[in-house]
């Protein structure tokens, strides 16, 4: 165990300077000499004896080598070498305690990258039942064996360098499948010689966070949505309506020829699909306050089904709970961010098949879903068995315009998954994605329960 890693945790200097130098001399001398420098900090240099290690001579040392040690209460002598051995399994224990309370997790690796040990924390993290389960283990013996080379890159430039890697953040697997983010610090750990030895990491976990940062960028999006939208859209939506009356004034005209009646046809159909573009920009930047009251969600998700699935071979099959809580909403954005999702799902099933929609109560709790607040939800899940969203699409997909369909009047606007998620942010629930390519995805819209 290096000074440096003691030091981190806690353990005074005086401590670590003979802990160092125990380990100097157990390399020098054989196990014996180092367990016999244990024996004699223990006797001479513990806190209230009035000794300064960095004082005390190999001599000192020298007159206690091979001897036994009398305690206080017992009767007779104790072995060094027996002593020494009690006093190092009450120190390693003492040591593991307290890295597995701390709330990071904690790992130390050898010259050649092989795991020497870690906390608690890291050993879950791991998949591990204990942290002596990963002693001796190497990166590409552990399931993320894919960031191996990555990993090794890293202590290795540490290392070598004998500079530390502060607060790197990157995206680490968990036991599970899923993809967390951390922040990580590597520290190299050197010998009584000051050569680099091994790496000393620590990480914590701060998905929640980059979750917040993702949140707040996103309003930060709608906000300038928001503001191009009160600057153009009324003044588009005007312009729109005077070319729409004049286009059907002109179709009006019995004696038209039929080419020409096909044509204004054709600009009239274009016009009505600007002016719901129009409108899709200005429910989706709005930022009036909506009337909402007590709904009955069963109600306004059989209407939406209704409505995304018109004129669709697809089937649709819902399960709603019994008891299911009534939302706080409005009933009108409501019907309007869901037939938008289920657009959405029917869009991905060219092949078709079925959309599974779900209503459950949830109860949540404190932090269990950023931002949403403590209490009860109803969420409703849209499942889909489409083609899925690449996992790097799924931090966009709320993004204005973005799509990964074809453009086109009727589909590939990019603005549905837009407006159902400033509908839903408006009164004070959530929009949560879940897709993976070629397995389809979920939609999960939490409403706050009345």
């Amino acid at each position: 165990m290096d000074r440096l890693l003691l030091s981190l945790i806690g353990f005074s200097w005086s401590f670590c300077f003979a802990w160092d130098k125990s380990m100097d001399l157990r390399r020098k001398s054989g196990a014996r000499g180092g367990d016999e420098w244990a024996v004699w900090y223990h006797q001479f240099c513990m806190p209230g004896n009035g000794v300064d290690p960095g004082s005390l001579s190999g001599k000192a040392l020298s007159e206690h080598l091979g001897r036994s040690c009398p305690l206080p209460g017992y009767a007779g002598a104790v072995p060094m070498t027996a002593l020494c051995r009690g006093t190092a399994a009450v120190l390693q224990g003492d040591l593991q305690a307290v890295l597995d309370a701390l709330p990071f997790r904690i790992f130390w690796k050898n010259g050649h990258s092989a795991y020497l040990g870690c906390n608690r924390a890291f050993a879950t993290d791991a998949g591990m039942e204990s942290p002596r389960a990963i002693v001796g283990k190497y990166d590409h013996e552990m399931f993320w064996a894919d960031q191996a080379d990555r990993y090794r890159a890293d202590d290795r430039l540490v290392m070598t360098s004998g500079r530390s890697r502060i607060d790197t953040e990157t995206i680490r697997p968990t036991p599970d499948g899923r993809k967390i983010w951390v922040r990580i610090t590597k520290v190299p750990l050197f010998d009584g010689e000051g050569c680099a030895i091994g790496v000393l990491g620590a990480y914590e976990n701060i998905t929640d966070r980059k979750k917040a940062e993702e949140e707040s960028l996103r309003t930060e999006k709608l906000e300038s949505l928001r503001i191009l939208a009160g600057g153009l859209a009324n003044d588009f939506n005007n312009l729109m309506t005077v070319i729409l009356g004049g286009l059907s004034l002109a179709l009006m005209d019995d004696k038209l020829p039929a080419n020409t009646y096909r044509i204004l046809k054709e600009a009239e159909r274009a016009c009505v699909g600007s002016k719901r573009l129009t409108e899709l920009l200005m429910n989706s930047a709005s930022g009036v306050p909506q009337f909402k009251r007590p709904e009955s969600i069963p109600e306004i998700l059989q209407d939406a089904v209704n409505l995304g699935l018109a004129d669709s071979s697809l089937r649709c099959e819902m399960h709603v709970d019994q008891d299911l809580w009534q939302v706080h909403c409005n009933a009108k954005q409501t019907l309007r961010a869901l037939t938008n999702v289920i657009v959405n799902a029917r869009e991905a099933m060219q092949h078709g098949g079925a959309i599974k929609i779900s209503a459950r109560n949830v109860q949540l709790g404190e932090g269990e879903l950023p931002p949403l607040r403590e209490g009860r939800h109803v969420r409703v899940s849209v499942q889909d068995s489409g083609i899925g969203i690449p996992e790097d699409h799924l931090p966009k997909i709320f993004d204005p315009y973005f799509s990964t369909k074809e453009r086109g009047s009727k589909k590939g606007i990019g603005l549905g998954l837009t407006v159902t998620y400033a509908i839903i942010k408006r009164q004070e629930g959530h929009v949560r994605v879940e897709s993976q390519t070629g397995a389809g995805s979920v939609v999960h819209l939490y409403l706050p329960a009345c």
